[in-house]
């Protein structure tokens, strides 16, 4: 089997890749380092990205993007950007049922797109201002996605006047 598939001449070992090698794959450590994006002493800067992505766990992960995949929670994102708001105001602008709002809330909440903090007997809500720099990226795009969408600019003008003090009352 002289010069064939098997020869042991032809076999190479491919070294074991851990950590950002095996995440980026191989960069190309040839005369061309600054291309490659390469400092001195062979990192580069995918590090950050890779090591971000190394403390958020799969879990974490998916709670973001399914939170993300509803159109109801994109429309509550986009609402509360205008400014935060109650459970009864979100309610009153999307028109779905209270308990409905709720799991979406909790949804998102648990994501850690948005929080909470209690006023009296409401609980308003708000965007997460402390975002991962995965997340933010994230959402910078979904929000050039969906920013011209005519659903999201109504319950954007819907939102602007939604009063509580009054919801609540009816």
């Amino acid at each position: 089997m002289e010069g064939g598939e098997n020869s042991s001449k032809d076999v190479r070992r491919r070294p074991r890749l851990s950590g950002t090698a095996a995440a980026w794959g191989r960069m190309p450590l040839s005369s061309g380092r600054k291309e490659a994006g390469l400092d001195k002493s062979g990192t580069n800067a995918y590090n950050s990205i890779c090591d971000e992505m190394r403390n958020q766990t799969l879990r974490d992960t998916s709670k973001i993007l399914k939170a993300l995949s509803e159109r109801n929670r994109l429309r509550i994102l986009k609402m509360l950007e205008v400014r935060p708001m109650a459970v009864c105001e979100v309610r009153e602008v999307l028109g779905l049922s209270m308990s409905t709002v709720s799991r979406h809330l909790a949804i998102l909440r648990e994501a850690g797109l948005i929080l909470d903090d209690k006023d009296g007997k409401w609980i308003i809500y708000r965007p997460n201002d402390e975002k991962t720099p995965a997340m933010e990226s994230l959402l910078h795009l979904l929000s050039r996605w969906v920013e011209e969408d005519y659903i999201v600019q109504t319950d954007r003008e819907k939102a602007m006047t939604a009063d509580r003090f009054e919801i609540c009352q009816r």
